[in-house]
């Protein structure tokens, strides 16, 4: 075969192409897991905070891929299994649809049950503040360690250890990322983002934002958008989907809590730019995630960040999902922002979409509850109040109707007289309106009114737990009757304890006899607690959501009992563990309480107790010693519309998502 010499551009070109394997295993590419290595600086930088850096060590740099370097085809990605870690680490079972109030009680409990009880003398709901800002706790003695400086140390040592299993990686990176501070821990959830199991990956990401501070931002935002810093910080080809649904979700929570606007305006360009990004994505975890970090913005920033949530409610091409979590982040937004022209006329709008019954009905759920929070404004409650008694009372969609009564709730808490005029009577002709299963919701409704009430300071009127008292139903109804021992204990009416007393020999389901056990322990007498509630939690599996229920309520009211139960169990403990099991889940709820601290390092650091145990007491360290003060992911709890929400929000059994990181 004749051969015919190449043109020099060809030969130039060929020689690049030969040379680039060995440029790959000098600067882009190390050893045999293909991790990429970066070389420069980065040119991603964020405004410090004052006092020049806030106490932090120096930021290494944003890693940057060295200009000319391609990236070459990266190993698999090793598979997550699809069973679920052993032992009860999240929520025991799949969060499907059956129409009970459970369905949305059980993702809102955990962040509302928790907060101090109304003082004796609280005055009914009369005009006033609205969402007062709670009363701050109070500093620990000079020289005393805090419950985070106890526990952050040992989950840093942990992590600096790499825990073998990638379940206890991510459990500890996250329970780090809540308690701790820092640029030791910021590095940890960093070198956490380039682990080869995407649990972890995820759990860092998130992890980022819940630790909140400056540097966390860029971080995020690369992530988010899939840059090539981004994917440097994952060492892959792209940054997984997921992994920039919980960027997302991170930058959501950096954004309240950050003084400058121009940094705010930065976290908002990201965020825009991935809700823009979400058409051409085939499914709804990004837009959602986007959408509702917007939501977050405090209220002065609601003009410039509404009107593109607005115009997503508007977009019949969008995902309906992305939709519905568009229309909750715009009311957060203006509700915070109060009164004026942009939030009228949104509620004039949504008012109309609400009513037509053409509308996807997970849209107009969320649109339901949107009124609800636009109606917490006082001046607009009367305006709001009546689209959403008709929804309650005569729409035909369940969906629709409860989240109706639910938003009827945010409106019965406020300081309008339509509060006691018309909302409240709404939810308490509920009662013995239609089966028990609606009955539920509206005795739900009438709980949740009290606990938004109670973050006030203030009460409902002592006719509402009166009128549940007498519609108390009889012992062939327990699914209506654990939802009214509910909200009766939660509005600590205290001669309801015999009715609840009685009801609790009686209720065989474990999960509303659990309802009841909380409801009975935030009401009953000292003397009733110590005589009925410790054989009641001997009654309850800890493998099941009921333990946890039950103990949320007892840490409510008493703490110390709590902690006696649990401790107790645990020294006492059979062969099958389940004294352990049953401390490693239910101390994390004893948020703050120093004595919790060593059983639950115990548990876990001891050897001796299975692994699922040790996953446990890890995620309850985490939450014991929770700096905020509230539930992380609160603030993503607050109006979700699980009817809408994709798997990277509510989480699956396999993967956890936003909400059931408990």
């Amino acid at each position: 075969m004749a051969r015919f010499p190449l043109p020099a551009w060809a030969a130039a070109l060929l020689a690049l192409l030969l040379a680039a394997p060995a440029a790959a295993q000098v600067g882009s590419v190390g050893g045999k897991e293909g991790r990429i290595r970066h070389e420069g600086p980065t040119d991603v930088t964020a405004p410090p905070p004052p006092g020049g850096g806030g106490g932090e060590e120096e930021e290494p740099p944003l890693p940057r891929i060295a200009s000319g370097v391609r990236f070459f085809p990266l190993p698999p990605i090793p598979p997550v299994p699809d069973s679920r870690p052993e032992g009860p680490v999240r929520m025991p079972a799949p969060l499907t649809e059956d129409g009970e109030w459970l369905f949305w009680w059980r993702l809102h409990r955990w962040s509302r049950l928790l907060g101090p009880p109304p003082p004796e003398s609280a005055p009914p709901v009369t005009p006033g503040s609205r969402r007062s800002a709670a009363a701050p706790p109070p500093l620990p003695a000079a020289g005393a360690a805090t419950v985070p400086d106890l526990v952050a140390p040992q989950l840093l040592a942990a992590w600096r250890e790499r825990p073998g299993r990638a379940e206890m990686r991510a459990e500890v990176l996250f329970a780090l990322a809540r308690c701790g501070r820092g640029a030791a821990v910021r590095r940890a959830l960093r070198e956490g983002l380039a682990d080869p199991d995407l649990r972890v990956v995820e759990a860092s990401a998130l992890g980022l934002g819940v630790l909140g501070g400056t540097p966390s931002q860029p971080l995020l935002a690369a992530l988010l958008a899939d840059r090539s810093e981004g994917r440097a910080l994952v060492g892959r080809h792209e940054v997984p989907p997921r992994v920039r649904a919980f960027a997302a979700y991170g930058l959501g929570l950096l954004a309240p809590a950050t003084p400058w606007p121009g940094l705010r305006e930065a976290i908002a360009d990201a965020l825009e730019a991935g809700l823009e990004e979400d058409r051409r994505q085939p499914t709804p975890d990004l837009g959602v995630a986007c959408a509702l970090a917007l939501g977050q913005f405090p209220g002065p920033d609601a003009v410039d960040r509404a009107p593109l949530l607005l115009g997503v409610v508007r977009d019949p091409r969008r995902h309906d999902q992305v939709r519905a979590a568009a229309a909750v982040a715009a009311a957060r937004l203006l509700g915070r922002a109060g009164d004026g022209p942009l939030t009228r006329e949104t509620l004039r709008a949504f008012t109309k979409r609400l009513q037509a019954r053409g509308e996807d009905v997970r849209v107009r759920a969320s649109l339901a509850l949107a009124l609800g929070r636009l109606g917490s404004i006082p001046v607009l409650a009367p305006v709001a109040v009546e689209p959403l008694v008709e929804c309650f009372e005569d729409e035909p969609d369940p969906r629709v109707r409860h989240t109706a009564a639910l938003a009827l709730a945010e409106i019965g808490a406020g300081t309008h007289p339509v509060a006691q005029t018309r909302a409240l009577p709404a939810l308490l002709a509920g009662l013995a309106r239609g089966p028990d299963r609606e009955r539920g919701w509206a005795a739900l409704g009438l709980a949740w009114a009290a606990l938004l009430a109670q973050e006030d300071g203030r009460s409902l009127p002592l006719a509402v737990p009166q009128r549940i008292l007498e519609a108390f139903p009889d012992r062939n109804r327990m699914q209506l009757r654990s939802a009214a021992a509910l909200a009766l204990g939660v509005m600590r009416h205290r001669p309801a304890e015999e009715a609840l007393l009685a009801a609790l020999d009686e209720i065989g389901d474990p999960r509303l006899r659990a309802e009841l056990v909380a409801g009975l322990a935030l009401l009953a007498r000292p003397s009733v607690l110590l005589e009925r509630i410790p054989a009641e939690f001997g009654r309850l599996d800890p493998l099941r959501e009921d333990y946890q229920a039950a103990c949320l309520g007892l840490a409510g009211r008493s703490p110390d009992l709590l902690l006696e139960i649990l401790t107790s169990g645990m020294e006492a403990s059979t062969a099958e563990t389940r004294g352990e099991y049953a401390a490693a889940i239910g101390l994390g709820w004893l948020t703050g309480l120093r004595a919790a601290v060593e059983p639950l390092l115990r548990l876990w650091r001891d050897g001796r107790a299975p692994f699922a145990v040790e996953l446990t007491a890890v995620q309850s360290l985490g939450r014991l010693a929770e700096r905020a003060g509230r539930r992380w992911n609160e603030s993503y709890l607050d109006l979700l519309n699980p009817w809408a929400a994709p798997p990277t929000l509510l989480g699956t059994p396999e993967r956890p998502g936003v909400c059931d990181r408990l």
